[in-house]
């Protein structure tokens, strides 16, 4: 597990007391990469060939209030070593880090420093080496002694509100530190005499831990962790007590990753039930609650607004795109708002999932407002670019849910308004300016350029902020609702993949004659004459809706020229024939998700595969507010089986790994991610046939949005220094793999 440096490491080091502040060390700048798994770094390369040279990296120290600064800290590496005259547990706080390598070993890091992320290490006795990546400009770290060997961490916590006159249970979490070598399957949190279980804590580690509370009339709670019995740690903490008509917070366990989620409400002040719902997404750095309270109330419509996991979360993609519609179930299943009245809207980044969104799931909203949206990351936000290859096809056909523009289609008829400032200095004008170019035939566009507007502006003496709270907005959204099935006549529908996007209306994708391209259908219904009319492009199989037909009896479907009558089972017609989905590699993190380490290995393979778990465990939890659970193989296979799993496997080492999920003609030291749907669940593999190539995941961005990983990935070292060379082998299914020869 170790890296070795060969070179020693000529920098000052650091003594041990009650706290210890890095303020000197050396670091060396590197240039950054887009978000793709395709990357350039020669300090990783070198990290993972154990061949590491810092002796001619730059001496850095930091200001009076310890922090570094400026370049390299925008895009680099900072090294710092800590002596320690014992082996000794310690929680590391860093802030403005991407991830860092204690002793080689991959750990989190705060890269927005939101100053919650706090690590249990174990520094060894003798010389401790802490090597960070630094992306921000900004940068500070410090060890601490935990207050105890077990703590409770409240700076990070997942709480609801609670609302005068509701009875029922309320979710929420905290972090717990494990700041011991033992694992801890026994550990209780008791709220107010409430007990929970909490599920297992690896040793070195940090996890946030769900419980439950009855609500009552002051907001006043004590926490208590507990250990067979055993006091290790105590808080107390409150939540706010609202009215059922003023702007609160709910919370939810999440079938993502049952991890406790929450959004904000806006309720309409006449009532919920039977009125409009207006989802609205925020900004980066923004969360749900500052979102909903940038909105005046309304007399009729109740303004929900999702999390994205995080201030900036996963720009409303991935997980971010799975929150929103979560939500938005849950939202209507509690609030019951009138089904023909939901509504999208968000600003900046949240217009950015407003299109993407919208575009995604074209029949689910009857109007979409962004409001200072992007339009994707090719456009605004860092996107990765591929050569024009047949390996650079296929990473874009694996990112093709990102571009916003392959589903124009979908959007050519919709109503919409687009609202912008002209001056807005961070997401330009230019990004609206093209949607509504692009958008030209569409008549149900609406458009609005604040003069002088900035990327926030209230120009209006109303209650709410006219950025995003804008009347016109609302007025669209009070005339327009979504339209019964049976109405709409024609249908004219691209989705990226069937598995993120299937359905529009009566039409539901199922399969495509090449995985991951664009497919699209131009659909029509004649309800009086049975009888359907459909165009395909990149089609294998779809399914039409019969109920939207008048009568009974067999239905005609001229598909693509080609007429046949058909019998409808169930009001289902199915054309076509079912081939391969390809759901891509992050598909595993969509269900109940665990992560699932091996440790069938050798002692060195079983340490690095339980230690990645770990650090993508404290990923998740940072990027997405996750609790998701740690497990290992026989572990899964006894409690664990039927839910989805990602999983890390060295050789022989993870029991689920079976010899067939392996790629035949891939070179030996290379790196495999392979997502394989078994059982009735998806899994997601990193395997390899060593540690040193394993280590090839280490940095992969699996929890940034916007990188494009397909089911199947083979990648090898010369990746970190000639790119896309790199790459081994791409595809969706063995038979499309594209080998890099």
């Amino acid at each position: 597990m170790r890296c070795v440096f060969l070179v020693p490491l000529l920098l000052p080091t650091l003594s041990l007391a009650g706290e210890i502040q890095f303020r000197e060390g050396v670091a060396r700048s590197i240039n950054g990469n887009a978000r793709t798994v395709v990357r350039t770094d020669a300090v990783e390369a070198d990290l993972i060939a154990g061949k590491l040279d810092t002796s001619a990296w730059k001496v850095v120290k930091a200001n009076d209030g310890g922090t570094f600064s400026g370049q390299p800290f925008g895009s680099g590496y900072a090294l710092f070593t800590v002596q320690s005259d014992s082996e000794k547990y310690m929680l590391l706080e860093a802030r403005g880090n991407g991830m860092v390598y204690v002793n080689g070993v991959p750990r989190a890091g705060d890269v927005y420093s939101f100053g919650y992320l706090s690590l249990p290490v174990k520094l060894q006795k003798g010389k401790n080496e802490f090597l960070f990546t630094v992306a921000r400009g900004s940068f500070s770290a410090k060890l601490i002694d935990p207050p105890a060997s077990v703590s409770l961490d409240l700076r990070d916590s997942t709480l609801p509100d609670i609302i005068r006159g509701e009875k029922d249970l309320l979710l929420g979490a905290f972090v717990i530190r494990n700041a011991t070598g033992a694992d801890l399957t026994d550990l209780v949190l008791e709220t107010n005499g409430q007990k929970h279980p909490v599920a297992k804590l690896l040793a070195e580690s940090s996890a946030k831990a769900a419980f439950k509370l009855k609500p009552n009339q002051t907001g006043d709670y004590s926490i208590r962790l507990l250990q067979k019995g055993k006091l290790l740690d105590q808080a107390k903490f409150k939540l706010r007590v609202r009215n059922a008509n003023e702007v609160h917070k709910r919370t939810f366990l999440s079938r993502i990753d049952n991890s406790v989620q929450y959004y904000a409400v806006n309720p309409a002040q006449a009532g919920t039930q039977g009125r409009a719902l207006a989802l609205s997404l925020h900004g980066a750095s923004v969360e749900a609650l500052g979102q909903c309270e940038a909105y005046g109330p309304k007399q009729n419509f109740t303004v929900v607004c999702p999390t994205n996991r995080r201030p900036y979360g996963f720009d409303w993609e991935d997980v971010g795109r799975l929150d929103a519609l979560e939500v938005l179930e849950q939202a209507q299943a509690r609030y019951k708002p009138n089904p023909s009245q939901i509504y999208l809207t968000g600003h900046s980044m949240g217009g950015h999932g407003t299109w993407n969104i919208g575009a995604l799931f074209p029949d689910r909203f009857a109007v979409i407002a962004p409001c200072a949206g992007w339009i994707s990351f090719g456009t605004y936000a860092g996107g990765a670019s591929y050569p024009e290859s047949p390996i650079g096809d296929m990473f874009r056909r694996a990112g093709l849910s990102s571009d916003t523009l392959t589903m124009k289609s979908n959007l050519l008829s919709k109503p919409i308004f687009i609202n912008h400032g002209d001056a807005d200095d961070n997401v330009p004008v230019t990004e609206a300016r093209r949607m509504r170019q692009e958008l030209a035939e569409n008549k149900h566009l609406e458009w609005y350029e604040e003069k002088g507007g900035g990327h926030w502006y209230d120009s209006d003496p109303e209650p709410g902020a006219s950025v995003e709270d804008f009347a016109p907005i609302f007025n669209l959204f009070a005339k327009t609702a979504i339209p019964t099935l049976a109405s709409v006549r024609k249908i004219d529908f691209t989705t990226p993949n069937p598995y993120i996007s299937p359905k529009c209306h009566w039409v539901t994708f199922k399969s495509q004659t090449q995985i991951g391209a664009a497919s699209n259908v131009q659909a029509n219904s004649y309800p009086g004459l049975r009888k359907f009319v459909v165009d395909t492009t990149n089609v294998a199989s779809l399914t039409l809706d019969a109920s939207v037909l008048l009568g009974s009896g067999p239905v005609e479907v001229v598909w693509n020229g080609k007429s046949a009558k058909y019998e409808p089972t169930a009001n289902q017609i199915n054309l076509g024939t079912d081939l391969p989905v390809g759901k891509g590699f992050k598909a595993s993190l969509d269900n109940n998700v665990v992560l699932v380490y091996g440790t069938h290995g050798s002692a060195t393979e079983n340490a690095w595969m339980r230690a990645k778990a770990k650090f993508d465990a404290e990923q998740f939890w940072y990027r997405g507010n996750s609790g998701v659970n740690v497990m290992s193989d026989d572990e899964y296979l006894k409690s664990g089986a039927g839910r989805n799993a990602l999983c890390y496997s060295v050789g022989n080492g993870n029991a689920l790994f079976q010899p067939s999920f392996d790629i035949q003609g891939r070179q030996s030291d290379s790196l495999l991610l392979r997502r394989v749907d078994q059982q009735g669940v998806s899994m997601s593999f990193f395997h390899a046939n060593s540690v040193q190539s394993a280590r090839l995941s280490e940095r992969i961005p699996l929890f940034s949005a916007g990188v494009a990983i397909p089911d199947i990935l083979v990648i090898n070292a010369s990746m970190l220094k000639d790119g896309i060379k790199g790459v081994e082998a791409i595809g969706f299914t063995p038979k499309d793999l594209i080998w890099n020869k």
